[in-house]
């Protein structure tokens, strides 16, 4: 009886413990963007957030421009094809997006302007692309 009783606590135990991958992905971003948000700047770009939306399984990074980079979205519309090549390029080759890639993620990035707020990017990489 004791036996039994051990079993099924370590069963509920273990079941307690499993986590989807969707619910692993919520909680990185998160804790991602509690630890790390927002970055120092880099190559004039601070990120503010990261982002995961179960229903599109996307990861988002939100990003504000500064500096040389804060320029507006008709200057990102002509370079479009050579950004979105750049991020497919980081994505692909991120060792911690790995095993989202496997599991068939998708990742957009947002961009925003540091001085007005507007939007002036905005991408998705989707994982047929990166594959």
């Amino acid at each position: 009886m004791k036996n039994i009783l051990w079993v099924i606590a370590l069963c509920l135990t273990l079941t307690a413990c499993f986590e989807s991958m969707e619910d692993r992905a919520v909680r990185e971003a998160k804790e991602y963007t509690e630890r790390n948000c927002p970055t120092p700047p880099d190559n004039n770009t601070i990120l503010d957030s990261l982002t995961f939306d179960k229903a599109t399984k996307t990861f988002c990074h939100h990003q504000r421009l500064i500096g040389a980079a804060d320029v507006g979205a008709y200057v990102f519309e002509s370079k479009r094809a050579q950004m979105h090549e750049g991020l497919r390029s980081e994505v692909r080759a991120s060792l911690h997006y790995k095993i989202y890639v496997e599991e068939g993620y998708h990742f957009a990035f947002l961009c925003r302007s540091g001085s007005t707020g507007e939007v002036v990017f905005v991408d998705t990489i989707k994982n047929e692309e990166i594959r």
